[in-house]
């Protein structure tokens, strides 16, 4: 199936619209009046590039062919000889793509742009110009019109960064190029103004960078942007980031294959890396992609989902397998279903086998906090404005929407097993002096802690997850005196319920809280229940009002919280700040008629743990809402 390509081959007797220019254009030949200030803005971005270190693509001309230019390298590719949406002619190899006149004329711009950024290097440029008011030009068909906000939306979908927008008109140009009979209006300086009238676009223009390692793309304020009416439309894929890893990369992308859940698996290697990692990787997919890292791999994982196409991605690192179930049937209808935008699975740490008592060779895990249930954002949606990459090592991916922990599949990771101490002590080492104030280094070096040891099977997982569930249970305050205490004060409307220690908020806490402190009382994990008896049920609608704060930090700088009240969701918090801040919600009369109760529940998208941005050893709670006191009251 084909569609109209790019200009460069038109029917006989057509004449299309003249592609931007060299430097020398305007002084020796004719130029579109519409055209002048959008080939001066490119020429400008043009020269601002190291063009003799530049491979260069033009699509669908050859304006930019001039050698005065001093490219390293030219070339121009047209339809038929290459139609951009049936995918990219070779993958990361120019510096800079040109696309000048085409996107309006290609049945799927999207398709062609993001094939466009995956023949881009990772830094690479995008030059790219449209018309917007200006006659229909067929020949090839013309499909398009972009503003400029429209062109911004359109690179940024297709994973683009840095984008630079422009766009030139005015009413004089416009009349001119309408007159019947008129091609193009061809500019005479001393007779035609270049005055910009930004309600007359009649070109739109824009510059664009595909992310490279060290890139850090910020939280989108927008809703979800409709990438695919179906989340699942181009399904699940896996990426992997290895260095030297040709030790490692067999074992992991087997097990990546012999699950058969992912319709695509791409390998990022390292620049630096000095052995066959590549070569190997490509035995088990043809996606292996060199990137520069900047050193670690939070740098490095923009560069890498650049690369991958799949609506949702498990990354993996070279040392780390699968466990688990990881049937595909099972994980889209789990992410479909409950509109999922990515999952925290637990990582169990492996350690040489053959401990006393054991047959010798027993894979073997360390089942003790903070190495287990060692939660990672690890599934996600590939969507650039639900993720908040990380800015340094050991600083976690963050992600906006809704989120589940899963206990039936998890991450073996090896590093604890291959390495020998001395390679682990000079990791600590490189840690301390990277991140002095968050090195972990106490994870790599276990030898010296207190530890539980299980056997690195599904049985030792089931056991381990077992263990957790208890321990949390028992760092809980008791159910029991709650109940008794509860039958003897139900709450009157518009008294307060105050949560620090000693005060009756333990009286209506449930499930999900940290036990009470001299300020009150922070929820613990994901979901945080509350049971309220009433003095008299409400006649009507109330209004739930409370003074809380979050735990928020500079790594993690928003809270986002679901608020229900008997079934019945009452609204959603997102809060950014420490300080307590009261905030109100309505209860409809819905959710409270003929109750003697009301059961509240917080659903916190993503708590934290204390843990994260500090030392080895410390508070591993996954805080996140911290209350102060809570009033219930009848509406007006």
């Amino acid at each position: 199936m084909g569609h109209p390509g790019p200009i460069g081959h038109p029917a006989a007797g057509t004449v299309l619209e003249p592609s931007l220019a060299p430097a020398s254009r305007e002084a020796s030949e004719k130029v579109p009046w519409r055209r002048v200030a959008m080939d001066r803005e490119a020429r400008a971005f043009v020269a601002s590039l190291p063009c003799h270190e530049l491979d260069v693509v033009e699509i669908g001309g050859s304006a930019w062919s001039d050698p005065r230019f001093g490219f390293r390298s030219y070339r121009s590719l047209s339809y038929p000889e290459y139609d951009i949406c049936r995918g990219p002619f070779q993958r990361e190899f120019c510096g800079l793509m040109i696309l000048e006149q085409v996107l309006e004329h290609v049945r799927q711009p999207h398709q062609a742009l993001s094939h466009a950024l995956a023949m881009l290097r990772p830094g690479g440029s995008l030059l790219a110009g449209t018309p917007f008011l200006l006659k229909v030009h067929p020949g090839p068909p013309d499909l398009y019109r972009w503003t400029e906000d429209g062109l911004r939306i359109l690179l940024e979908e297709a994973g683009f960064t840095a984008i630079r927008t422009g766009s030139w008109g005015n009413r004089q140009c416009l009349a001119a190029d309408l007159q019947p009979g008129v091609e193009w209006t061809w500019y005479d300086p001393a007779v035609h103004s270049l005055e910009n009238e930004i309600q007359f676009p009649l070109t739109v223009w824009a510059f664009a960078r595909k992310p490279s390692a060290g890139d850090r793309a910020p939280y989108s304020l927008a809703p979800y942007g409709q990438r695919h009416p179906d989340p699942l439309a181009r399904g699940l894929g896996v990426v992997v980031l290895s260095k030297n890893g040709a030790g490692r990369i067999e074992r992991c992308l087997r097990s990546i294959l012999d699950n058969r859940f992912a319709g695509e698996i791409v390998v990022c290697v390292d620049a630096d890396t000095t052995d066959e990692t590549a070569s190997l990787a490509r035995r088990f997919t043809p996606h292996v992609h060199l990137i520069e890292t900047g050193g670690t791999l939070e740098s490095a994982l923009p560069a890498m989902v650049s690369h991958c196409s799949a609506d949702y991605l498990l990354r993996i690192d070279d040392d780390e397998t699968l466990g688990g179930n990881w049937d595909r049937a099972q994980l889209e209808a789990l992410v479909r279903f409950n509109d999922l935008t990515h999952l925290i699975l637990p990582r169990r740490w492996l350690v040489p086998p053959g401990p006393e008592g054991t047959p010798e060779g027993t894979p073997r895990f360390i089942a003790s906090e903070p190495w287990f249930p060692d939660y990672q954002v690890r599934f996600f949606r590939n969507d650039p404005g639900l993720i908040r990459w990380p800015t340094t090592i050991h600083e976690p991916m963050e992600m906006k929407g809704r989120g589940m922990v899963l206990f039936d599949r998890w991450i073996e990771h090896y590093d604890l097993a291959i390495q020998s101490r001395p390679e682990r002590e000079r990791k600590a080492q490189r840690y301390r002096r990277i991140r002095p104030e968050k090195h972990l280094s106490n994870l790599y070096l276990y030898e010296e802690q207190e530890i539980e040891l299980l056997p690195a099977d599904r049985a030792g997982f089931t056991e381990a997850v077992e263990r957790y569930i208890s321990r949390r249970a028992q760092r809980a305050p008791q159910e029991a005196p709650r109940q008794a205490a509860q039958a003897g004060r139900p709450y009157r409307a518009g008294s307060e319920i105050r949560f620090e220690a000693g005060n009756n908020g333990a009286e209506y806490t449930r499930q999900g809280w940290s036990d009470p402190e001299p300020w009150g009382r922070w929820t613990n994990g994901f979901r945080a229940e509350m049971s309220i008896p009433l003095e008299r049920p409400f006649e009507g609608p109330a209004v739930l009002a409370v003074e809380a704060e979050a735990y928020v930090r500079s790594g993690h700088p928003t809270l986002n919280v679901r608020v229900v009240c008997n079934r019945e969701p009452l609204g959603y918090w997102s809060i950014e700040t420490r300080d307590p801040v009261e905030r109100t919600l309505p209860i409809p009369a819905s959710a409270l008629a003929g109750k003697r109760e009301i059961r509240l529940a917080f659903y916190l998208e993503n708590p934290a743990s204390p843990a994260d941005s500090g030392e080895f050893g410390l508070d591993q709670r996954l805080l996140g809402l911290g209350l102060h006191l809570m009033r219930i009251s009848a509406a007006g």
